[in-house]
């Protein structure tokens, strides 16, 4: 077996056992706060405290694995993790689960996972070859998109019967198998690893936002994430369940249904992007998928406007849209981060690609809370007409500058170096 495709298998094996384990831990805690509180706000606190610490971290976990060993540095996070779960599991047996303590362990995993997702992130590139590299990022967002299927699921069948402590051990366990996954992946060591403590924080932060500023590759796909991930959150993800429990009062069956399709879509996106990316050049894939998403947000309302279907209709359309949004979804993240990792020199990799994750979660509530106000004081299609226009328009800019930019350079947004 070659050392790329044990690292692959290792790597797989490794984030499955942690992306799985907190899946089902999340989905279960989260049922669990609002069966003991029956409040929407304590269950929308725990939710706050899981993106904040990653908001405030992530920039600063960018500088620490450019910095030290990004090995030590995520086995460190996965047992750090492991210890917070087990350890919280035999307290909660001693002294019983508080709602005080359920946010401590959300806060302190927001903390380390945060910090493990830009070391391991930053380290992908030295497991495998370039020509490889497609490959274990498809692998990875399948192995996301698996989890964000199964984990409720299973969560949801266990949390009938099991006590909610239990659920504590099942992730820290997790963690573990994981950080021992992790200890065998072998890391191809850079003429850059050397010397990685010369600089202050500071300066290092410095460097590399003068590095980015530099780097018109780097700042045009952040700012077509940004725009992609706006456009989502603000268009699908407060518009949509709105439209499907109260404008369409379909059954929370048919909503868990629509749901699932957008996961499923990821993995089918995952499967195919690898081929797609030899047929086509990366930039007219962005362009196509951006026009594609946009089309589909805008699908999102077209019902409330001109379409009419049954509740089963209604059901087959939506699922069917998030689908093809999932896919869409995949073809965009997977290459990106593909060419953010060739294209990033070692020494700055950890962060920039912090700078790239920080713009994508702030996007992210800005994106939830404009659409929830102006919810309040416009229909819900023009929400959806507005984010699919948004997606088109801008990423259309964006996209026609990075291609003239390429093109004077003589070298094509490629996946491969």
């Amino acid at each position: 077996m070659s050392r790329e495709t044990r690292n692959i298998f290792l790597f797989s094996f490794g984030k499955f056992s942690s992306v799985f384990g907190t899946s089902i831990y999340t989905f279960a805690i989260g049922l669990y706060v609002l069966s003991v509180t029956g409040s929407g706000l304590s269950f929308a606190l725990n939710l706050m405290l899981s993106v904040i610490p990653m908001l405030i971290i992530t920039p600063i976990a960018g500088i620490l694995s450019d910095r030290f060993d990004r090995k030590k540095i995520f086995i460190s996070m996965d047992l750090l993790n492991a210890v917070l779960l087990i350890g919280g599991y035999f307290w909660a047996l001693n002294y019983g689960l508080s709602l005080g303590m359920i946010y401590i362990l959300t806060l302190l995993m927001s903390f380390f996972t945060s910090i493990f997702s830009i070391a391991i992130e930053s380290a992908i590139p030295s497991m495998v070859k370039e020509e490889e590299l497609m490959k274990i990022n498809s692998l990875s967002r399948i192995i996301d998109s698996c989890s964000s299927i199964l984990g409720p699921v299973l969560g949801g069948m266990i949390f009938a019967f099991v006590d909610i402590r239990f659920f504590l051990l099942i992730n820290g366990m997790s963690f573990l198998l994981s950080a021992l996954s992790e200890y065998f992946i072998n890391l191809k060591v850079s003429k850059d690893s050397s010397g990685k403590t010369e600089e202050s924080p500071i300066e290092s932060m410095k460097s590399g936002i003068s590095y980015l500023k530099n780097s018109k590759l780097i700042l045009g796909l952040i700012a077509v994430f940004v725009i992609f991930n706006f456009s989502f959150g603000f268009s699908v993800v407060v518009p949509l369940p709105y439209i499907i429990n109260n404008v369409l009062q379909l059954s929370p069956t048919a909503y868990g249904n629509i749901q699932a399709f957008l996961p499923l879509g990821m993995i089918i996106g995952a499967l195919v992007i690898n081929l797609l990316s030899k047929i086509l050049k990366y930039e007219q894939i962005l362009m196509l998928t951006s026009i594609g998403v946009g089309i589909l947000i805008i699908g999102i309302g077209a019902p409330l406007v001109t379409l009419s279907f049954s509740k089963e209709g209604y059901t087959i359309y939506y699922s069917a849209l998030m689908m093809f949004i999932g896919i869409f979804i995949a073809f965009v993240d997977i290459p990106v981060m593909n060419i953010l990792q060739l294209e990033i020199e070692e020494a700055f990799r950890g962060r920039v690609l912090g700078v790239v994750i920080t713009a994508v979660k702030v996007v992210a509530p800005i994106a939830f809370l404009s659409s929830g106000f102006f919810l309040n004081f416009i229909p819900v299609y023009i929400i959806c007409f507005f984010g699919g226009g948004v997606l088109i328009l801008g990423n259309g800019f964006f996209l026609k500058k990075l291609t003239r930019e390429r093109t004077k350079e003589k070298t094509p947004l490629a996946l491969q170096s």
